[in-house]
């Protein structure tokens, strides 16, 4: 390939990571859905929904975004308009913390 085409190639994937980046408003949504499709209550679905805003941290990055949900200890990965939960975060995090003892 040429070295011309790989950096237009790489900055096209970037623009479009950049213009796809996925706010906190899809963030909820997302989770609404995932609510939704669990079976829960439209009634527990709008009331965890109101106070997910108070237990998460989305972190910008323009090319994507992270949430973290501290309670589940758990992180989001935002990124081409999709959210993809991250599951072994929890576990990395916890290999992470027996190697620091």
């Amino acid at each position: 390939m040429p070295r011309g085409l790989g950096t237009v190639l790489l900055i096209v994937v970037l623009a479009a990571a950049l213009a796809t980046n996925p706010d906190e408003e899809s963030f909820r949504r997302y989770v609404d859905k995932v609510l939704k499709d669990s079976g829960s209550s439209w009634v527990s679905r709008k009331f965890l929904s109101s106070i997910s805003t108070l237990v998460y941290r989305r972190r910008d990055y323009k090319f994507f975004s992270t949430v973290h949900v501290p309670e589940e200890d758990t992180l989001f990965l935002g990124i081409f308009a999709y959210w993809l939960p991250l599951p072994f975060w929890r576990r990395l995090r916890g290999d992470a913390d027996e190697w620091q003892r």
